[in-house]
């Protein structure tokens, strides 16, 4: 249990806080669970919006402070209407968000944002925990105990209003916390800046120092499909040492790329010996936003003397991957298209991409298996739903393991994919699905949601703007299937109480699919799955909603058994 989270509780449960309403996160976890332990009554709710209001209901009645909890990212940023509501009525709100440590902010992680003094003009006050460190702290914990100390007393002092307390924890794993630091070049970063083209000089020495027997890897997060880009990748993935890891949020498409990235990297850490080293590229060229693949992230992270190359035009200095010694602030299009291009002459063998087609190519034979030899689960019905969604599809999915499974199971065999990777937040996915198919006109537009994202948005089918192009799935598995699966979350005490659905409730996707005007689908198994999805996917003068049910903890743990 995180020291933070028990001071936290301590001096909250001191004060007189005697209610607490939470809602579903991994990074607020360890102060969930040491709520729920204990005097405190906890209750659990998915949106916080709602749960930010329901918080100014009880501080309303009782003129109690009431502890609001959630995790990072734009989670905390639902509170404001409530908190505004407070702030000019009066009533003590203590807003606890947890954050990732400064250090990861605006470096292509998920769930975060510029969090520190977020909601700052309608709170009493903004305090920002830094993260304890490992051992004893005791000037931290001081330091921690004082800042919370001083906004309860904030909050309580006339006139009363909320407060907003941002804390810092860090989630990452033994092995990555011990990284040394060891960037190449003596921590120098050089940045290129260029309008349009890069001058033809500077690219072809660029080309040099990329070319065999340099082992080149380019890593493609989240961007819009861009043709220019498309083509200049297939170019570079035709010289034989360089390997092009394409996500399909990367909207990125040819057989030389690696689209599912998790199964081709398990592949080779399969092997006997683990990764070898003949796959560590000697160059990453990092496009695009952030990436799905924590796997990757990990690895890519531990390795020493890999020089990192980032394209694109950023706001600040991006460093995902720790080793960053280049920043080529321009179009990525226009500069790989230069770079393909001057690339051409450089010739020399390499098997550096001959190794990740055979990962990959393994990875996927691996991965089939484990689908074909699993029961009914929810790897097996996204494998099923990947087959078959049509290629003309834009294809949109929500947070959480939704994307995840579709980047796993993913061949590249699409048009367009989205997913709201900017922040990775839950909230808003069906209305981002809806407002997408409004604009794209050529075909359906699909969205793949789990039942918590579902949940949390319910309020878009209300929206009056679903036309018959709309099509979406929900895989209902009990809620909050990421919390069963991650380490971070999957052994608390809490995590059937406030990281889940509420236990019993079960999302009235039937009532709301024809009280809304859409035709219903459901599908417990693969045959009725395979059966009913002719119909659902066929054109209507309907939207189209399919409720897939799967079990939560049998989910997590066939997942489990691929990657881990």
């Amino acid at each position: 249990m995180s020291r933070i989270s028990l001071l936290l509780t301590n001096i909250l449960q001191a004060h007189g806080v005697r209610t607490a309403i939470v809602s579903p996160g991994a990074r607020s976890s360890a102060i969930v669970e040491r709520l729920v332990a204990s005097e405190i009554e906890v209750n659990c709710v998915i949106d916080e919006r709602s749960a930010a209001f329901i918080a100014l209901g009880i501080a309303e009645v009782t003129q109690m402070p009431v502890a609001l909890v959630c995790t990072s990212g734009s989670a905390v940023l639902n509170y404001a209407p409530a908190i505004s509501e407070a702030y000019y009525r009066h009533l003590p709100l203590i807003v606890v968000s947890a954050d990732r440590e400064r250090m990861w902010v605006d470096q292509n992680e998920g769930q975060t944002i510029r969090q520190a003094g977020v909601l700052a003009n309608i709170v009493k006050e903004s305090y920002d925990l830094p993260p304890l460190l490992p051992g004893a702290d005791r000037d931290g914990e001081w330091h921690c105990d004082r800042l919370i100390n001083d906004a309860f007393l904030k909050a309580m002092s006339r006139p009363r209003g909320p407060v907003h307390i941002n804390v810092q924890i860090s989630l990452r794993a033994e092995t990555e916390s011990n990284l040394s630091y060891r960037r190449p070049d003596m921590g120098v970063i050089t940045a290129v800046t260029a309008e349009n083209e890069l001058k033809v000089s500077r690219v072809r020495e660029l080309s040099r120092q990329l070319a065999s027997p340099q082992k080149v890897m380019v890593v493609a997060g989240f961007m819009p499909p861009d043709k220019r880009l498309n083509q200049a990748l297939a170019k570079l993935a035709a010289k034989p040492n360089v390997i092009v890891m394409a996500e399909p949020l990367a909207n990125l498409h040819n057989p030389m790329f690696v689209h599912s990235v998790d199964s081709a990297l398990h592949a080779l850490a399969t092997q006997p010996g683990g990764v070898p080293v003949e796959a560590q590229p000697d160059v990453v060229i990092a496009l695009g936003g952030s990436i799905l693949s924590a796997p990757l992230k990990r690895w890519l992270r531990q390795l020493d003397n890999c020089r990192v190359i980032s394209v694109g035009r950023e706001n600040v200095v991006t460093d995902c991957f720790r080793s960053l010694t280049m920043n080529v602030e321009t179009d990525p299009g226009v500069f790989m298209q230069q770079l393909a291009s001057a690339m051409q002459p450089h010739n020399a063998p390499s098997d550096y991409s001959d190794l990740w087609q055979h990962a990959a190519r393994r990875g996927e034979s691996l991965l089939a298996a484990a689908v074909a030899r699993s029961e009914w689960c929810e790897m097996k019905a996204m494998s099923v739903i990947t087959s078959l969604i049509p290629r003309n599809w834009n294809i949109e999915l929500s947070n959480g393991l939704t994307v995840r499974y579709y980047s796993l199971l993913n061949k590249g065999n699409f048009h367009r994919c989205s997913c709201n990777r900017g922040v990775s937040g839950i909230d808003g996915c069906t209305s981002t699905a809806i407002g997408a198919s409004l604009a794209y006109k050529a075909a359906a537009t699909i969205l793949i949601s789990g039942d918590m994202c579902a949940l949390y948005d319910i309020s878009a089918f209300a929206s009056g703007q679903m036309t018959p192009r709309f099509k979406m799935v929900v895989i209902d598995n009990g809620g909050g299937g990421i919390f069963h699966f991650s380490k971070t979350t999957r052994n608390l005490n809490c995590v059937g109480e406030c990281l889940i659905s509420p236990p019993g409730m079960k999302l009235p996707l039937e009532e709301l699919a024809k009280g809304f005007g859409l035709k219903y689908f459901e599908a417990d198994d693969e045959k009725t799955l395979r059966s009913r999805w002719g119909e659902f996917a066929a054109e209507s003068r309907e939207p189209a909603l399919m409720r897939i049910v799967t079990d939560g903890a049998l989910d997590a743990e066939k997942l489990s058994e691929f990657l881990n």
